[in-house]
C-alpha cells in the first residue's frame, strides 16, 4: 500500500502579512457593526449662543466684546470673520428689535376681570390689543416687551398689562408621536417641549436627545440630559427661533450587513486553514 507524502505549502511571508491584514480590518470592521449601526450625525460643534430673553445691556456687551475679540491680535485670521457676523447681527437686533410678521405673544390683562388675548405680529411690526390704536414693536427686544406694552396702555386705560409672553417657532423632530414646529414660551424646558408634541415615542432613546441650529449641533446630548434634569428653560440653554429640539431612535444593528461581513471572515478564515496557515 502506497503511502502518501504530505506536502508543504509555501506561503510567500509578504502574503501571509496582507491577508493577516485583512482580516484585522474586517474584524474591526465586524466589532464597530456590532454594537450599532446607525447614520453619522450631522453639524457638530458648538455654535456661538443666541441669548433670546437677554436685555439690551447685556446684547450690547456682548457685541462689544465680540467686536474686540475679532480684532484681537491672538485670534485665529479664520475666526476673525465669523466673529465680526455675529456681532453684526447683535446690532442689527439692537437696532431692529426681535419681532418679526408672524410672531405670536400672548398679553394678559387686568381690569374688571383677568383678559388673555394672542396677538399676531402684522407685517409693519405692530400689533392690536383690544381697541386701542396698533402698538409698534419696531426696534423692542423681548425681554422689554412687558415694559413697552404696559407704558402703552397706559396711556389709554387704567387697567395694565399683567403679563407679556413672546411665543418662538421651534422644532420638536425625531422620535416624537407629533413632530412638527410649535411656537412656545421659552421659560418652558426641554421636558415640558417633549410633552407638547406628544411625548417621546416608543423607539426614542432619551440620551440622544439634541439642539440644533442650521444642522449644526450647539447643544449635544449630555449637555440637554443635565438640562432636564435640572429643569432648564429653554432660553438658558440659548435656545432662539428656528432652532430645533431632536429626539434621536435607539441605535439598530444591521444584522444584513453583520451577517455579510461574518461570511467574508469565515471564508478567509476557511482559505487560511486549507493552506495550512494556522
Amino acid at each position: 500500500m502506497r503511502s502518501r507524502t504530505r506536502r508543504s505549502v509555501f506561503i510567500p511571508r509578504e502574503s501571509l502579512i496582507l491577508v493577516a491584514a485583512r482580516i484585522c480590518v474586517i474584524t474591526s470592521l465586524v466589532l464597530a457593526l456590532v454594537p450599532s449601526y446607525a447614520p453619522a450625525q450631522e453639524g457638530g460643534g458648538n455654535g456661538p449662543v443666541h441669548p433670546a430673553l437677554a436685555s439690551r445691556a447685556a446684547l450690547d456687551s456682548l457685541a462689544t466684546r465680540t467686536e474686540l475679540a475679532a480684532d484681537a491680535a491672538d485670534t485665529p485670521v479664520k475666526m476673525r470673520e465669523p466673529l465680526r457676523r455675529y456681532a453684526a447681527d447683535l446690532r442689527s437686533r439692537l437696532r431692529s428689535g426681535d419681532f418679526q410678521s408672524g410672531d405670536r405673544i400672548i398679553v394678559i390683562t387686568r381690569g374688571d376681570s383677568t383678559r388673555v388675548d394672542t396677538l399676531t405680529v402684522q407685517s409693519d411690526r405692530t400689533i392690536n390689543l383690544q381697541q386701542l390704536p396698533p402698538i409698534s414693536l419696531d426696534g423692542v427686544l423681548r425681554s422689554e416687551l412687558q415694559s413697552c406694552l404696559r407704558q402703552q396702555l397706559q396711556r389709554y386705560v387704567k387697567h395694565g398689562v399683567v403679563q407679556a409672553i413672546p411665543l418662538v417657532p421651534v422644532g420638536v423632530l425625531g422620535e416624537v408621536v407629533h413632530p412638527g414646529y410649535y411656537r412656545v414660551p421659552l421659560q418652558i424646558t426641554l421636558g415640558d417641549l417633549l410633552m407638547i408634541a406628544g411625548g417621546p415615542a416608543p423607539q426614542a432613546d432619551m440620551t440622544r436627545l439634541e439642539v440644533r441650529r442650521v444642522r449644526a449641533t450647539f447643544v449635544d446630548a449630555h449637555s440637554a440630559r443635565d438640562a432636564m434634569t435640572r429643569r432648564l428653560p429653554l432660553d438658558q440653554l440659548g435656545v432662539d427661533a428656528g432652532d430645533e429640539i431632536v429626539l434621536r431612535a435607539a441605535p439598530q444593528r444591521n444584522w444584513a450587513l453583520i451577517t455579510q461581513v461574518a461570511g467574508v471572515v469565515a471564508g478567509i478564515a476557511l482559505t487560511l486553514h486549507s493552506l495550512k496557515v494556522f
